[in-house]
């Protein structure tokens, strides 16, 4: 059998149910035109994910996959496992709880046969799931770039979405994957791993290019259901700049972050209360764009003063 021109690594961790759904949106797009591999990586699930994948396989004789346990508990973990264990020289990686846009695959095969870039992300929009309040907008659950239609070179602070994205698995190799320390642990929230990653490929001169057609669904979990999740997901990035080693820990950067971070609150304050009187805009929405940004310097701010304190300890 040849080998594959890209894996699907799918990381999986106890959503079964919604695993079925991103199982069966890739399945609709086998074609003898393209060959690829799926390994699902099973995060030491406590539900029936590995039945759920076995009995897909079973039904999907035409894809080649595996379901892989990685006993070592932590998305970094799962996601190195992947690429370790993938028989194509591409990975695309995607979320258990998303299901992939008609062509996606295609598309990747596409950017592969390119060669362009090593690193690809993608655009992901909301799945409504669970149902949508109605403060809730579509911007809180994307991550799309309107401003960019075809493949493109985004600036520096792009970072391409663990959601979606396509790596050379060589480049994997060569930069040491994923680091555990700041990445998802189990129901921790950390986005750290993708960030820090990037940044080591961008300090060797390599591009990280986003792709507007590379799309995936990504359901909108319950819990970011409500204004706390932003406040605790805007923390978290934070948090993760700073262990990432993307924000300083100096006297000097750490009250610029609180001087930009008040002059951020005061300016979103003057430009969203207004919008309070219009019909489509509500408290919600309010409090989220205008402290959510402070959240993320208090989380950066907290974690450096945290982190020089446990050092002098």
């Amino acid at each position: 059998m040849s080998d594959p021109l890209f894996t699907i690594i799918v990381c999986t961790y106890n959503r079964a149910d919604l695993l079925g759904y991103c199982l069966a949106s890739l399945a609709e797009q086998v074609s003898s035109d393209t060959a690829w591999e799926l390994l699902v990586i099973d995060n030491n699930s406590t539900d029936n994910t590995r039945q759920v994948t076995e009995r897909f396989l079973a039904t999907q004789p035409a894809i080649r996959g595996r379901c892989i346990t990685e006993t070592e508990q932590g998305l970094s973990h799962a996601r190195n496992r992947g690429y370790r264990e993938a028989a194509a020289d591409w990975v695309l990686y995607l979320d258990d709880d998303a299901k992939a846009d008609a062509h996606l695959l295609a598309r990747t095969a596409g950017l592969i046969a390119t060669g362009e870039y090593r690193i690809v992300g993608g655009a992901y929009y909301p799945w409504y799931h669970y149902g949508r309040p109605k403060w809730y907008q579509d911007r809180y659950a994307s991550n799309a770039l309107p401003q960019y239609r075809e493949l493109s070179v985004p600036p520096a602070n792009y970072v391409a979405t663990g959601g979606v994205m396509l790596w050379e698995k060589q480049l994997l190799h060569e930069l040491g994957g994923f680091d555990p320390r700041v990445g998802m642990v189990g129901k921790r929230i950390a986005y750290g791993e993708e960030t820090y990653l990037q940044a080591k490929a961008r300090a060797r001169g390599i591009t990280v290019a986003y792709d507007p057609k590379l799309i995936i669904y990504h359901v909108v979990m319950p819990q970011k259901l409500s204004v706390d999740w932003f406040f605790r997901s805007y923390f978290a990035a934070g948090r993760d700049a700073v262990l990432g080693g993307q924000v300083g820990r100096g006297f000097f950067s750490l009250t610029g972050q609180l001087l930009v971070g008040g002059a951020v609150m005061i300016k979103d304050f003057l430009l969203y209360t207004p919008r309070l009187l219009g019909r489509e805009y509500y408290l919600e929405n309010w409090l989220i764009d205008v402290f959510r940004k402070t959240a993320k310097r208090v989380g950066t701010v907290y974690t450096a003063l945290l982190h020089d304190r446990a050092t002098d300890d």
